[in-house]
C-alpha cells in the first residue's frame, strides 16, 4: 500500500514538472515573438503574459487595465507565436473601431488582421474569409467583427463552429467590454445576446477575454454575468490612476456673468496652434452648440470640427480623419467618439457638462496623455447639472468627485478599486484639490450650501478580493496550444514563475505606478518572464 502510494506521488509530482514544462515552452515563444517585434530588451507589461498564459490554459479571463498599455497584445501575440492555423476572434463595438484595429495590429504586431462585418465585406470577401479560417493552414491571425455580424452571419458562424472543433481558436476577445452590459441593456441588443451566439462555440475549448480600461467591482460582475463567462474566471485588475493627467474642475456659477460666454471663453484659451483636444458633452445638440460658439471666436473658424451620431457617416470620418492628422485642434463630441482612438498627442480633455458617472468620465478622460506627457482634464460643472443628473438616476460618483473636497484623483481611482491620490507627484500633475488654489477655496465655500452631503455610491479604496477556485499554481495547457509548441514538453527548462490560471484576482499595489509603462511601452517595464516585474504584486487565492 505505501509502494503504491509513491508511486502515485511520484506520478503527480512528474505531471507538475510537465505542467511547468509546458508554460515555460509556451512563455519562451512569446518572449521571442515579443523581442523579435520590439527588440531584444523588450518585456512584457503588467499583466500581459499571466492573461496570455491564462488563456492558453482555457480560461475565461477579465482584464482591467488602463487605456494604452497594451490589452490587445494579448489576443493578437499569441496567433503569432504558435503559428500558422492559429488565431483570435475580436468582438469589437464600433466598425470604425474594429478599422482602427486592423491598421494598429498590422503596424505594430505585424499580424495578418482582417474586417469581417456584414456591411463592409463583399460576398466574395465574406467567402474567402470563412474558407481561410478553417484551412488548416490558414493565413488570419486576428479576425476582427460586431456582435451583430456575428450572430446573423451563417457564413462566419459555421466557419468559426469547424475551426473551434478543430482546435484553431485561441480566444474569443470582448474589446471594450463595458459596453456588453451597458449597450446591451439599451440600444445594442446584440451585446445582451451575445453569450447566446457564443454557444456556436466549444466553450469547452475556448475561452473568453473580456478587456476594458474602466470597470469597478460591480462593472466587473456584470461583464461576467452578460457575457457568461466562468465564476471562477481569472481577474487581472491594475491601478486606475493615470499619474500624468491633472485633473481640475471649474464651477460655473463663480464663472465671470459679464462675459456673454465664459465658459467657451474659458475653453477657447486650450486651443492654441500646436495643441490637440477634445471637448465633451452629454448631448447631441448641446455638442452642436458648444461648437458653433468657439467658432465665433476670433481665430478659431478653422480649428473646431464636431463629431456625434446624428452627423453623416462621411462627415465624422472626415472630421476624426482632420483632427487625427492635425488639421484641426479639437471635437467637439459625444460618447459616441473615442472608443479605441489611439492618438498619443491630446493634451487635453475638456467636458463642457458632467458626463452620466464617474466610469464614462475615466474613459473619455483617458483619450488624453498616451504619450506619458502632461495632459489635463477641466470638468466644467454647475450644481444644477448635478442635481439634475441624480434625479434620473446618473451621476454615480460625480458627486464626490465635484464636491467632496478630497484628492479627486483618490475619488477617481477609489471609485476602480484601488485609490492613489496625488501625494509624491511634481506639482503640476497634482489635482487642484492637492494644490489649494484659492479659486477651489472660494467654490467649495460658496458652493457647500448646494451640494447636498453624499455618501452614496463609495467605494471602498482597496480591491475586495474574495477566494475562488483551486489554489494549484498551474493548470495543463490546452491540447490546441499544445499541438501548436510540439508535443507535451519533457525536457528540462530553466523555472520560470508560473502564472495562478485557475480562479485568480491580480491587482497592483496601490502605491505602484504605471507611468513608466506610458513612457516607454515595451522597454524595461518588465522585470522578464514574470511579466510584470515590480511594477504590481500578485495574490494568489
Amino acid at each position: 500500500m505505501e509502494d503504491q502510494h509513491s508511486e502515485l506521488k511520484r506520478e503527480s509530482q512528474i505531471t507538475e514538472l510537465e505542467m511547468e514544462d509546458q508554460h515555460n515552452e509556451l512563455k519562451a515563444s512569446l518572449h521571442v515573438s515579443l523581442r523579435e517585434l520590439y527588440g531584444q530588451d523588450a518585456q512584457f507589461r503588467n499583466f500581459q503574459l499571466e492573461a496570455m498564459l491564462s488563456l492558453a490554459e482555457g480560461v475565461d479571463t477579465l482584464l482591467c487595465l488602463p487605456t494604452g498599455t497594451g490589452k490587445s497584445l494579448i489576443y493578437g501575440l499569441p496567433p503569432v507565436a504558435l503559428g500558422p492555423g492559429f488565431f483570435s476572434v475580436v468582438v469589437t463595438p464600433l466598425i470604425a473601431l474594429g478599422k482602427n484595429q486592423v491598421r494598429s495590429l498590422a503596424d505594430e504586431l505585424e499580424v495578418d488582421a482582417r474586417l469581417f462585418t456584414n456591411s463592409s465585406c463583399t460576398p466574395e470577401e465574406q467567402k474567402k474569409m470563412a474558407e481561410d479560417l478553417k484551412d488548416e493552414d490558414g493565413s488570419i491571425q486576428v479576425l476582427i467583427t460586431t456582435p451583430e455580424t456575428l450572430a446573423r452571419n451563417q457564413l462566419l458562424r459555421d466557419a468559426l463552429s469547424i475551426a473551434s472543433d478543430a482546435g484553431k481558436l485561441f480566444c474569443i476577445a470582448v474589446d471594450e467590454a463595458h459596453v456588453a452590459h451597458q449597450w446591451g441593456h439599451d440600444f445594442r441588443p446584440a451585446y445582451a445576446l451575445l453569450a447566446e451566439t457564443l454557444q456556436i462555440i466549444d466553450r469547452t475549448r475556448v475561452p473568453i477575454y473580456a478587456c476594458t480600461a474602466s470597470a469597478n467591482r460591480d462593472a466587473q460582475d456584470a461583464i461576467l454575468e452578460t457575457l457568461s463567462m466562468s465564476l471562477n474566471a481569472a481577474r487581472f485588475v491594475a491601478s486606475a490612476d493615470r499619474p500624468e493627467i491633472q485633473l481640475s474642475v471649474v464651477y460655473k456659477e463663480l464663472l465671470d456673468k459679464n462675459e456673454r460666454d465664459p465658459v467657451a471663453k474659458e475653453m477657447a484659451a486650450f486651443i492654441t496652434d500646436d495643441s490637440c483636444g477634445l471637448i465633451y458633452c452629454r448631448t447631441k445638440s448641446t455638442c452642436d452648440a458648444v461648437a458653433k460658439r468657439l467658432q465665433c471666436i476670433e481665430g478659431l473658424e478653422e480649428r473646431v470640427g464636431t463629431y456625434h451620431a446624428d452627423l453623416d457617416q462621411r462627415i465624422r470620418e472626415r472630421n476624426q480623419a482632420a483632427w487625427e492628422e492635425g488639421d484641426l485642434n479639437v471635437l467637439v463630441c459625444t460618447v459616441a467618439f473615442g472608443l479605441g482612438v489611439n492618438k498619443s498627442n491630446v493634451r487635453w480633455v475638456l467636458h463642457y457638462d458632467p458626463p452620466g458617472d464617474l466610469a464614462d468620465f475615466y474613459q473619455q478622460v483617458g483619450r488624453a496623455g498616451r504619450d506619458g506627457e502632461l495632459a489635463r482634464s477641466v470638468l466644467f460643472v454647475s450644481h444644477e447639472e448635478v442635481a439634475k443628473g441624480k434625479r434620473y438616476g446618473g451621476m454615480r460618483g460625480m458627486d464626490d468627485y465635484v464636491y467632496g473636497g478630497s484628492c479627486r484623483r483618490k475619488v477617481l481611482t477609489s471609485f476602480f478599486g484601488a485609490a492613489k491620490s496625488c501625494s509624491g507627484l511634481d506639482s503640476q500633475f497634482k489635482c487642484d484639490v492637492c494644490l489649494k488654489t484659492s479659486r477651489l477655496n472660494e467654490a467649495l465655500d460658496r458652493i457647500e450650501r448646494l451640494a447636498a452631503e453624499n455618501a452614496e455610491g463609495r467605494t471602498p479604496a482597496n480591491e475586495v478580493k474574495r477566494p475562488l477556485g483551486d489554489p494549484s499554481p498551474l493548470k495543463p495547457l490546452r491540447p490546441a496550444v499544445l499541438r501548436k509548441l510540439g508535443s507535451p514538453s519533457n525536457n528540462t527548462n530553466t523555472s520560470t514563475n508560473g502564472s495562478n490560471a485557475n480562479a485568480k484576482v491580480l491587482a497592483l499595489a496601490p502605491d505602484s505606478s504605471l507611468r513608466a509603462a506610458f513612457v516607454s511601452p515595451w522597454k524595461g517595464g518588465g522585470g522578464g518572464g514574470g511579466g510584470g516585474g515590480d511594477t504590481g504584486t500578485k495574490e494568489r487565492q
